[in-house]
C-alpha cells in the first residue's frame, strides 16, 4: 500500500513537472523587428538619496587650480582611469541629512536631486574660484538585492548607468528551475513611499514596464512555482516512507528472531 502511494505520488510529481515551452520562453510575441516606445515612467531620472555614493570631478584648462576641489587632490588622469570600484571607494557618500562634504566648499544638500541638477549647482559654486572650470557627478554604482528563486540569491553592485531586469538576473546566475518567470516582484523606494511592481517576463511589453530598467536599492524577489511545493511535500514524504520502512523492517526483524529463540 505504501509503495502503491509512493508510485502515485512520483507519477504526480512527474506529470506537474512537466512544462511546454509557454511556461519558460522569455519576451513571447516579440516580432522580429519592432520599434518599442518606452513609457514616460522609464525616463525619469534617478534622484540622489541618504546613503548613495557619488563620484564628482571637477576639471578645467589649468588642472593645477582645481586640485583643491577634487577629492584625489587633482590627478584627473588617475581618476578617469581607475577601476569602478576605485571609484567607488573615493566617492562622496551622501550623509544622513543629505549633505556630501567636498573640499574647499563644505556641505552641499544634494538629496532629491539629479546628476545633471547636482552638477550645474557645483559648477556655480566653484566658477567662483576658477572660471572654466567643468563638473561632471555620477552615481558610482547601482544596488540590486535579487532573492528568492534564482541560483545566486544576494546583494550586488553594478558600475553601470542602465541594468535592465535580465542584466540583474545574467549577475545571479538566472532563475533556478522552480522560478516562476510570471511572477517577478520588484520593491522600490520611492519618496512617496515603497512601491511594488509585478512583472511577467515570458511577456513581451516587460520591455516598456517602468521596472524594466532598475533603480538602485531595488530589490527583486523571484516566486517560486507551485511543482516546488509538491517537490518537497514528496521528498518529505519519501523520507517519512523510508524511516516507517526500516522501522517496520528492524521490527519485523525481531519479531522472526524471538520466534525463533522460543522454538
Amino acid at each position: 500500500m505504501i509503495r502503491t502511494l509512493l508510485g502515485l505520488l512520483v507519477l504526480l510529481l512527474a506529470f506537474s513537472s512537466c512544462r511546454n515551452n509557454k511556461d519558460i520562453v522569455l519576451l513571447q510575441g516579440l516580432p522580429s523587428e519592432e520599434v518599442l516606445h518606452p513609457r514616460e515612467e522609464m525616463n525619469k531620472e534617478y534622484r540622489i538619496e541618504r546613503g548613495d555614493n557619488l563620484s564628482i570631478q571637477v576639471s578645467s584648462m589649468n588642472p593645477e587650480i582645481v586640485f583643491m576641489f577634487n577629492k584625489d587632490q587633482g590627478n584627473n588622469n588617475r581618476v578617469l582611469q581607475a577601476s569602478p570600484a576605485n571609484l567607488f571607494f573615493s566617492s562622496y557618500m551622501v550623509n544622513d541629512t543629505g549633505y556630501i562634504n567636498m573640499p574647499t566648499i563644505g556641505l552641499v544638500f544634494v538629496q532629491g536631486k539629479t546628476e545633471f541638477e547636482i552638477e550645474a549647482m557645483l559648477e556655480k559654486h566653484i566658477r567662483e574660484y576658477v572660471k572654466d572650470a567643468s563638473v561632471m557627478v555620477r552615481l558610482t554604482g547601482i544596488r540590486i538585492t535579487m532573492l528568492g528563486e534564482v541560483t545566486r540569491p544576494g546583494m550586488d553592485f553594478f558600475y553601470q548607468r542602465d541594468v535592465s531586469i535580465f542584466d540583474a538576473l545574467s549577475r545571479f546566475g538566472d532563475l533556478s528551475d522552480f522560478g516562476d518567470r510570471r511572477k517577478v516582484l520588484v520593491l522600490r523606494a520611492t519618496k512617496e513611499g515603497l512601491v511594488s511592481y509585478r512583472i511577467n517576463l515570458l511577456d513581451k511589453n516587460i520591455l516598456t514596464h517602468p521596472a524594466y530598467y532598475l533603480q538602485h536599492n531595488d530589490l527583486v524577489y523571484i516566486e517560486p512555482l507551485p511543482t516546488k511545493g509538491l517537490r518537497l511535500a514528496i521528498q518529505d514524504y519519501g523520507v517519512l516512507i523510508s524511516v516507517v520502512t526500516s522501522v517496520t523492517s528492524s521490527i519485523t526483524t525481531v519479531i522472526l528472531l524471538l520466534n525463533l529463540l522460543n522454538n
